[in-house]
Order: C-alpha cells, then structure tokens, then sequence
C-alpha cells in the first residue's frame, strides 16, 4: 500500500490482497483536517519539559538523611577520639607518677611475680641489700629471705597466693649480699584478676 503519512507505517498481510485497495481507498478519502486529527491524537510526540518535583524531593531527602547521618557519626566518633587521647594521657601521667613513687621511695620497694621473681626493685632496695637491678631480675624474693626466715614467710606468702587474703605485714630478716641479715618491716598486697588468680 501506497500510504503517505510520513512517519507511520501500516502492514497488511500478502494473502489478503483486496484489503490493501480498500485501504488506500480509505486514506485517499480522508480530509486534510481529518488527516491533522489522526497525526495529532495516533503520531503527535509530546515533549515535557522540566523536573519532576516528586523524585526531586525524594532524591534531595535521602541525600540530607545521610548527610545527616554522617555527620551525626562523625561528631561522636571524634569526641570518643578526644575521649581515648584524653585517658591515655591520664594513663601515662598516672603510670609515670607511681613509677617516680617507686624509685624515688625512702622505702625499699620491690615487685614480683606470683612465683616470687623480680621484675622491679627501687634503688633503696637494691642499696639495702647490696644487689644491682640487673642482679635482682635473676632471682627470686626467697634468695633474698634469711634461711632462718624462710619457712613461717613462705606460710603467709603461700595463703596470699591461694586466695586466702590480698595483704599482710611481717618482719623478718633479709640476707645482705655479703652474708649479713638485715632486718625489716614486709608490708605485702597483690592485684588479682577478674577470676581470683594473683595479677
């Protein structure tokens, strides 16, 4: 068919030949005001301009929800930043305090572990006995007790490190590195763990 409406197309089967010449019968009748009809409401293009306002704010929502969100997160995280920094340096000013206390005490002052190493001695302990620092972290508190000493110490050492109590104070003798004993006042306490075991 022989159909001259620029744009539009129409099909017509081959095996039905006499529809073709009713067809462009058909379309040779119509008026050029019908012919404007048919294009404005079967071919007529519509072009919209603009935003769709909807999506728009829907879009725009979403964005300031999470802007929101970010930055609602990121104040918190900075100020529990600030928080840590804040109590690691209140750590570090505590840990240095109690580590001048320690070494700068009249008192001879030691540290051990449960089975009753060194792993700390002030200067006063090391000039009470006569050993160096470096000497102390090779032995054990029981190398430094006077023989006589040793038993009724080890009995109140013993019911500290089962769980019996946190402190005591004793006086006994220590032995100097030279042999001597050398008398003194034991004031004892431990730091436990959470399930009762010496810290």
């Amino acid at each position: 068919a022989n159909i001259e409406l620029p744009g539009l197309s129409f099909g017509v089967r081959k095996d039905w030949p006499e529809f073709i010449d009713i067809l462009n019968r058909t379309l040779a009748s119509i008026t050029s005001e019908e012919e404007s009809a048919i294009r404005s409401k079967w071919a007529g293009i519509r072009y919209e301009q603009g935003l769709d306002m909807k999506v728009v704010l829907q879009v725009g929502g979403v964005a300031i929800i999470v802007l929101i969100v970010f930055v609602v997160w990121n104040r918190r995280l900075s100020h529990e930043v600030a928080q840590r920094k804040k109590a690691e340096v209140a750590l570090r000013e505590s840990e240095q305090q109690m580590l001048s206390a320690f070494q700068s005490s009249t008192a001879g002052m030691f540290m051990h572990d449960g089975p009753g190493n060194f792993f700390k001695v002030n200067n006063t302990f090391c000039d009470l006995l006569g050993y160096s620092e470096q000497e102390y972290m090779n032995m054990n508190w029981r190398d430094v007790t006077y023989p006589d000493d040793l038993e009724f110490t080890e009995v109140e050492d013993s019911s500290m490190v089962d769980g019996g109590r946190d402190n005591f104070v004793l006086e006994k003798r220590y032995q100097h590195k030279n042999g001597s004993a050398v008398w003194g006042r034991l004031f004892t306490s431990c730091g436990r763990k959470d399930d009762g075991s010496i810290n």
